[in-house]
């Protein structure tokens, strides 16, 4: 069966993810992507008729050889601009597909880099739900008792990586992330957004390897008491409104550490577009040296990172704290967590599973994020 461009994109992300023998489930393969319909070269099939007209208006009291001449000329012009315009057709058409076969070369390429073996994921659940008793690997996940698992859990050998804070319930009053709104406006919480500021301050200044199920419990509660200090401090403005990234406070304190935020819309695209889609905004993004960011997407927001001196454990990290329920907990159950990924394509899949977004042209708007100590500090370890 033939696949969409925006099913095969994803499903090749996927085995930069996946271990091998697996199969990625159908629930994330419908993108609306439509195929193009393929040109043709076109004839002249009029040829023939052409010189039969021109003989028919000679003037049948020329000669014979005038006449033969004519026709021959007459079949030569028919014939030469025949193969003209089947030549400059023919020329469109190798051009359109040469440009086909590049891009599928370039996904090709990205995806080798990723991994060889074509996964294919077989449940219906992210790979790093809770609600799943093994990881994607067939290990047996720790099992969480009265202590909590502190450290990294392997979810695919040597390609992805999670880290998850404590588990708490969800008041019944609590709307949940409306992951299936129709709306494409772009207004994530207030809480998330400074929570996400302050993952951002933690990937700049503390050693990815030294976070913990304690530390992702330290940024949402810090992340809360920043978005509180920002709210009262809007309010002494007489400002109206949901708080945004561009209206939080320019200062925020993180494990006893103050520091100023710079944050700057980076960019905007839609989701699948074909030239301005969520991977070529990453791609930009990383190119121009930006360290940290937040992704938001209609009520979502994620914020991601780049740490080049931690790329033997994971260089790239996506920190999400709105997950609630299905499909990675139970029921009412919410917690923070970070997936940590050694590719960008590893990152751009987690992404697009975490943001369970099927639609083609739903905006979307990255931001960077820049955040420096108000005092002399070094890498807090």
């Amino acid at each position: 069966m033939h696949k969409s461009p925006g099913e095969q994109e994803l499903s090749e992300l996927a085995e930069g993810v996946l271990p091998p023998g697996q199969r990625m489930s159908s629930q994330y393969r419908h993108h609306p992507y439509k195929g193009s319909k393929k040109s043709t070269i076109s004839t002249h099939a009029g040829t023939n008729d052409v010189a039969k007209d021109v003989i028919k208006d000679v003037d049948t009291d020329g000669t014979k050889e005038l006449t033969n001449n004519t026709a021959k000329d007459a079949v030569k012009d028919a014939v030469k601009d025949a193969a003209k315009d089947a030549a400059k057709d023919a020329a469109k058409d190798a051009a359109k597909d040469a440009a086909k076969d590049a891009v599928k070369d370039a996904v090709k390429d990205a995806v080798k880099e990723v991994g060889k073996d074509v996964p294919q994921l077989e449940s219906p659940l992210p790979l790093w739900s809770r609600l799943l008793d093994h990881n994607a690997d067939g290990c047996l996940r720790k099992k969480k008792s009265d202590d909590k698992v502190e450290t990294y859990e392997v979810e695919v050998a040597n390609r992805l990586w999670s880290l998850w804070g404590t588990a708490h319930q969800v008041e019944t009053d609590e709307k949940p992330t409306s992951v299936d709104s129709k709306s494409d406006t772009i207004s994530a919480p207030g809480k998330s957004l400074a929570c996400c500021v302050m993952a951002c301050c933690a990937g700049n200044f503390h050693s990815l390897d030294s976070w913990n199920s304690s530390f992702l419990d330290a940024i949402l509660l810090q992340g809360e008491d920043y978005y509180y200090e920002s709210l009262v401090a809007r309010q002494r403005r007489n400002s109206l409104g949901e708080l945004s990234l561009e209206t939080l406070n320019p200062s925020c304190y993180l494990d006893g550490h103050h520091f100023w935020v710079d944050i700057e819309r980076f960019s905007s695209g839609k989701l699948y577009n074909t030239t301005k889609s969520l991977g070529s905004a990453l791609r930009g993004f990383f190119a121009h040296h930006q360290q940290t960011g937040i992704l938001q997407l209609r009520d979502q927001a994620l914020a991601f990172g780049f740490m080049p001196e931690y790329a033997s454990g994971g260089a790239f990290f996506l920190f999400h704290c709105q997950a609630r329920g299905k499909p990675l907990f139970k029921d009412y159950e919410s917690a923070p967590y970070v997936l940590r990924m050694r590719k960008l394509q590893q990152l751009l899949y987690c992404m697009l599973i975490t943001l369970d977004e099927h639609r083609r042209n739903v905006p979307f708007r990255l931001y960077k994020v820049g955040c420096v100590p108000s005092a002399d500090q070094r890498l807090i370890s």
